[in-house]
């Protein structure tokens, strides 16, 4: 086993001389991730950091300042939906759900390339040639119905690309939300029409929000949906309302999509999970998981649709747990500043790759109520060709600047692949000194 040792200036007091103990990390709490194996597949040769070279540097930290140790995944939203309707559907009129006021519909013609609209349904999709009726029977044209005009600028706040014959609109403001049905009836050719509607006024957002930021081989991916009248996610609506439809899939760099099991959390809260495959050809980077939902009550019938992502890593090192920790000991009501030589604590790192391997966190120590505060950052990386121990020595001269003194705690403990760009695990309490 290779042992690198990293002299980090930091400090320790109420510390007395005493041979390597082994301790291990505390337990993992929620919204801690770590694999629980290595990578059993290839592993790319290619790397993004080639530095052998040992580094490690620190900070002291300001004790007052305040610092967010929680790692909470990624939040989305989203207001719109759309729909692709078959030509032989378009005479019978395409209904347009909404929800709020003043919704902005895109619609375009599905073709190929080399392929061309007729002249007479181009001239069809123009707004002052629709019908547009609302839920009472009423009937509506041109500026009673729309607006006929909506900016690239409205079009990209949407999320939507504009391909080639994109036509744009807005349902006027004055018309109540509801169900209506767009009539084309001009419209004469075989190809379908790709339908986007943005309710950007709607108060129904879909928030969605993984359970991870990170996955590995053989995650079990997590996403959940709330309907809520705000991003917060703290008033879901969904849970009141009658699921019609809901669907997720995970879609890879490579093209494979993988389809999630649809459910409800004992909340209320739609959810949808999915296993990673454990070995084979599997892309890393980044991997969208796309939701559509479809819920209704005695009011609204509403539809989202919404993306979100998480990053594939392959899991080259972990933590094995097993920490070894020197030159200190720490005992109650003793403070004792006679050692000068400070404290080793030394990380094991299991590795499936040799690589460039960084591990960083904070240490944390106590005022004299009690209390804990945060003393300092450290940042270490160094080159493992195998299994090994990353070691940190903590010295006493840096902590006596700070005022803190033990019970000491390492917090936002970290492990990263520098070769392959990757966070391998976090853990928000990792070790108590």
């Amino acid at each position: 086993m290779n042992k690198i040792n990293i002299t980090m200036v930091l400090c320790i007091c109420s510390i007395f001389v005493m041979s390597a103990n082994t301790y291990r990390l505390l337990p993992p709490k929620r919204g801690d991730f770590a694999p629980d194996k290595l990578t059993g597949s290839p592993i790319e040769s290619r790397s993004m950091n080639e530095n052998r070279e040992e580094l490690s540097f620190h900070w002291l930290l300001n004790p007052k300042e305040a610092i967010n140790l929680y790692q909470r995944p990624q939040r989305t939203t989203s207001s719109r939906y759309s729909m692709e309707i078959d030509s032989t559907e378009i005479p019978n009129g395409i209904t347009i759900d909404t929800t709020a006021p003043g919704a902005i519909i895109r619609l375009f013609a599905v073709h190929g390339p080399d392929e061309e609209l007729d002249l007479d349904s181009s001239y069809a999709l123009l707004p002052e040639n629709m019908i547009l009726v609302n839920r009472n029977e009423e009937a509506f044209q041109g500026e009673e119905a729309f607006i006929s005009f909506v900016s690239v600028e409205e079009m990209d706040e949407a999320g939507f690309s504009l391909p080639e014959g994109t036509v744009g609109f807005q349902i006027n403001p004055k018309l109540e939300a509801g169900t209506f049905t767009l009539h084309i009836d001009q419209y004469q050719s075989e190809f379908p029409l790709r339908v986007h509607v943005f309710e950007k006024d709607s108060a129904y957002l879909l928030n969605l929000q993984m359970n991870s930021d990170i996955a590995f081989e053989g995650s079990q991916i997590t996403v959940y949906g709330d309907l809520s009248p705000s991003s917060n996610m703290a008033d879901d609506a969904s849970s009141t309302m009658r699921t019609e439809q809901f669907e997720a899939q995970i879609h890879s760099p490579s093209g494979a999509i993988y389809p999630m099991e649809t459910s409800r959390t004992e909340y209320g809260r739609l959810m949808a999970t999915a296993t990673l495959p454990e070995k084979g050809s599997i892309s890393e980077g980044l991997w969208e998981v796309k939701v559509k939902a479809v819920l209704s009550d005695s009011e609204y019938k509403i539809i989202r649709e919404g993306e979100t992502a998480f990053s594939f890593v392959q899991p080259t090192a972990r933590f094995t747990g097993r920490v070894e920790i020197s030159g200190m000991k720490v005992e109650s009501n003793i403070r004792d500043d006679r050692s000068s030589k400070g404290i080793s604590v030394a990380f094991e790192v299991d590795t499936a790759h040799p690589g460039r391997y960084e591990v960083k966190g904070l240490l944390f120590g106590s005022s004299r109520d009690g209390k804990m505060y945060p003393l300092a950052m450290f940042d270490t990386a160094v080159y493992l060709e195998e299994k090994g121990l990353i070691e940190v020595v903590l010295a006493q001269e840096t902590l006596k600047k700070s005022g803190l003194s033990a019970p000491y705690k390492i917090m936002g403990l970290t492990l990263k692949d520098q070769s392959r760009l990757a966070i391998l695990s976090f853990q928000r309490e990792a070790l108590t000194l």
